[in-house]
């Protein structure tokens, strides 16, 4: 488990057993001054989750122990990690894999060796697209909270009124 770190950035963790490729990555998003936690398996991976949610996951497929459609699959039936965008950056390039991978919940699929380009603008993207999702959420809770203060606020005068006609009439 190895963490490398740059601050105010967004948070990436890469699942990946392969030094190389881990090597690879982490050198193109250091460039970009993304922060990134490693897992060199599926255990590590989830330990890392259970200690700080990550902007964005990426992940092989070929791992120990548990393959990354597996752990995909368990990351995305949990509830507190669900939001969490999954890119699959793997060699297995063939339709059925790619079609598994976002039938699991994957957001994205990248096939190794990677195009710098490439990675980096879906890597941008769904970065971006998950914290407009946030800003939606917060701006949809704000509203709620707004409504049920103005209806609140409202009832009020409204039953006073009911009650002084219900006064009158007897």
């Amino acid at each position: 488990m190895e963490i490398i770190q740059k601050n105010n950035q967004p948070e990436i963790l890469l699942v990946e057993d392969t030094p190389e490729h881990i090597e690879a990555v982490v050198a193109v998003l250091r460039e970009n001054s993304y922060r990134i936690r490693i897992a060199k398996k599926w255990s590590a991976a989830l330990e890392l989750l259970n200690q700080h949610l990550p902007d964005l996951i990426l992940l092989d497929i070929y791992m120990p122990e548990m393959d990354g459609f597996e752990l995909c699959k368990t990351i995305k039936s949990n509830s507190a990690f669900s939001s969490i965008p999954i890119i699959f950056l793997t060699v297995k390039n063939d339709e059925d894999s790619i079609r598994k991978g976002f039938e699991l919940g994957a957001q994205d699929y990248v096939v190794k060796p990677f195009n710098t380009s490439e990675l980096l603008a879906r890597v941008k993207t769904h970065i971006k697209l998950k914290q407009q999702t946030e800003s939606l959420q917060e701006a949809k809770r704000e509203l709620d909270s707004f409504c049920y203060t103005i209806s609140h606020n409202l009832k009020v005068p409204l039953l006073s009124i009911d009650k002084l006609i219900e006064c009158a009439a007897q």
